[in-house]
């Protein structure tokens, strides 16, 4: 079958897109993407759906001008609207260039997605590609998902990556360019063997290949059957994933491992896989098998408010209940300052979704929930004020004779997380002293309810209770 046979039948069958689809061609300029472009320009209307052309100029070879004047010029002549970034000399790191230059394409990628509303993004990855990536995170050292290779499909942003490709091989596509008269540019670094890929592409697969002419189709099935085994499975992974995974977005997940740990190790690696596969479709993100390992450790260390590093600037924060993976390198920022003077008799709303109020005892009836604490007015000075907690912030804490003790001091004994002890809140009266550490600690100057000097009540309401 010929390789506009294939990717036809692969559109077809898999159903990559629909005409009512927009997709983004990455295109180099080399021989597999050009073809890819070529294949995509050359569909039957039924399937062909609105496509641009994004180029990506990592400006690492003295030829990546011209491959960039190339594609305009090619794209202008076919009516292919064309975008395409240069890599500026301030971008390009000291070490680590092909990790940096892959996270730098694929984020003007999802930038130019976003800004034409495509759909989709295709890559010209093909067969080989596959055969070098599978033997590549398995020298590494990769985990379960890594080692089955290059996915035909898979969450991009906010749309879709698709790669059509991986049923062709290199020689496939070469073939094909010769026969349609493609233009492309051959790529000279593709020699270079400081590069990890190319030592594979230009040593190793060479070698594997005399053995047996048809690796190509056999990693391919070696990827297919590894992913089979692991759709077998991964019911029961989401199923604790959705138990443990208490928050998650693009970039910030939070894990209850107290309930984590209460399972198999077997399990929480797969868990913790799962969590670090989604983290990598949404961010220019590569994870190995020791970062799993890494925060699996973490997780079932007797230690709390403890950390490690991850790639590409997130980390893992261990607190009392949870562990959070985000974006952030630093102590997690203190919650915005937020003051407010509570009116008689009003409710108050808090930037967290939550309300507080300050009532006159007799207008506010039993039956309203919340938690609330009950003053006089002897022992407080109006107005009473809300607030963030401050540096150096004391209280003098009920049932606690004499002395005062830090803000910080008591959500740290209680186990706070450090995310909920930076947005605590705190009720003080006109004299400054702090009457509630709310949710946490009253102050001695708050009165039992059982007493008849009550003459105001502070009540604060989670947002689910109105």
């Amino acid at each position: 079958m010929s390789v506009k046979q294939t990717f036809l039948k692969a559109c077809q069958k898999d159903c990559y897109w629909s005409p009512e689809s927009r997709i983004l061609l990455a295109v180099s300029g080399g021989v597999d993407s050009m073809v890819l472009l070529d294949l995509v320009s050359h569909l039957p209307p039924s399937i062909k759906p609105w496509f641009a052309v994004v180029h990506f100029n990592h400006q690492l070879r003295e030829v990546s001008d011209i491959e960039e004047q190339f594609l305009q010029s090619y794209c202008l002549e076919r009516e292919i609207p064309f975008y395409s970034k240069r890599w500026e000399s301030v971008e390009l790191p000291q070490n680590g260039v092909e990790a940096a230059a892959r996270s730098a394409r694929y984020t003007y990628f999802q930038l130019i997605m976003e800004q034409v509303g495509a759909t989709h993004l295709v890559t010209a990855h093909h067969g080989d590609d596959q055969v070098e990536t599978i033997l590549m995170r398995l020298v590494r050292g990769s985990h379960l998902i890594g080692i089955s290779g290059i996915k035909t499909k898979r969450p991009f942003a906010k749309g879709i990556l698709v790669r059509p490709l991986l049923s062709s091989t290199k020689k496939e596509l070469v073939s094909y360019s010769q026969q349609h008269a493609v233009p492309y540019y051959e790529d000279e670094s593709n020699q270079n063997l400081m590069y990890t890929r190319n030592r594979y592409r230009n040593e190793i697969v060479p070698l594997l290949r005399k053995e047996n002419t048809h690796i190509v189709e056999h990693f391919m099935d070696f990827s297919d059957d590894l992913s089979d085994i692991i759709s077998l499975v991964q019911p029961l992974i989401n199923e604790v994933f959705k138990q443990v995974v208490k928050i998650r977005s693009p970039e910030y997940y939070e894990v209850d491992f107290p309930e984590l740990i209460t399972h198999p190790k077997e399990m929480q690696r797969q868990v913790v896989s799962q969590l670090l596969s989604q983290l990598a479709d949404q961010n220019p993100f590569e994870y190995k098998r020791e970062h799993i390992n890494q925060i699996v450790d973490l997780a079932n260390d007797s230690k709390s408010n403890s950390y490690l590093t991850l790639p590409e600037g997130f980390i893992c924060r261990k607190g009392y209940q949870l562990i959070v993976i985000s974006k952030e390198l630093n102590e997690p920022k203190k919650a915005i300052d937020f003051t407010v003077i509570l009116e008689m008799n009003q409710w108050q709303n808090l930037p967290n979704g939550d309300r507080i109020g300050l009532f006159n005892s007799h207008m506010l009836e039993d039956s309203v929930p919340g938690l609330k604490i009950y003053l006089d007015c002897h022992s407080v000075q109006l107005p009473l004020t809300v607030r963030h907690r401050q540096d150096g912030d004391r209280m003098s804490i009920k049932g606690l004779n004499g002395g005062t003790k830090k803000i910080k001091d008591i959500l740290i004994d209680q186990k706070i997380p450090i995310e909920e002890r930076n947005s605590a809140y705190l009720v003080t009266d006109l004299t400054k002293k702090i009457i509630w550490l709310v949710k946490y600690k009253e102050s001695q100057l708050s009165i039992g309810k059982e007493t008849d000097k009550i003459q105001y009540i502070l009540v604060y309401q989670n947002h689910e209770l109105y």
